[in-house]
């Protein structure tokens, strides 16, 4: 009995560990963006102080944009605390069918993080576009490697969700094999 509940711990460690991870990258793309939007605006500073209004006026969709995509980060952080809240619980689960079905709440909400993370990098991709656009023939490099950081540190994240959520689905699988013979 007590070298099953190692496993179970040992299986819960990995999966935090995995979630720590993805925090973390969450973490970076706050801040990745927070800079973005900050260059968006001096650039818009700039070419306002230039007398290039147009352009600066256009900034403001970009900076719209980075702002939905601040927004959707927030969210993807208030989920992974969401996950860290309810893999704190398994260990405690007193039955295989309540540790299965706390396992399979922190399944969904990794889900959700996944779905989250893509309509992220779609919004990035959608400010990419929009700032290659207005800073045609002008230098939008600084502000799109900023963008492309984001996209980079939110692929990282998807790819540690996956690996998370492909723990979870193992420790699924030992839970429901409980009580079966050899274990």
């Amino acid at each position: 009995m007590r070298r099953k509940q190692e496993v179970y711990v040992s299986l819960v460690d990995t999966i935090q560990s995995g979630l720590r991870t993805m925090a973390a990258g969450i973490g970076r793309a706050e801040q990745e963006t927070a800079a973005a939007d900050h260059g968006a605006q001096q650039i818009a500073l700039h070419a306002a102080a230039s007398g290039f209004l147009g352009i600066a006026q256009n900034l403001a969709r970009v900076r719209e944009v980075i702002g939905q995509v601040q927004a959707g980060i927030g969210g993807l952080a208030v989920l992974a605390g969401e996950v860290a809240t309810v893999l704190a619980a398994v260990p405690q689960q007193p039955t295989a069918q309540k540790t299965i079905a706390t396992l399979a709440s922190a399944m969904e909400k990794l889900h959700g993080i996944h779905d989250g993370v893509g309509g992220c990098i779609g919004q990035v991709g959608q400010a990419k576009q929009i700032t290659a656009t207005i800073l045609q023939g002008g230098d939008p490099g600084v502000l799109l490697a900023r963008l492309d950081a984001i996209i980079q540190i939110l692929a990282a994240v998807g790819q540690a969700g996956t690996a998370t959520r492909q723990q979870v689905e193992a420790a699924i699988a030992e839970a429901r094999q409980t009580g079966s013979s050899g274990n």
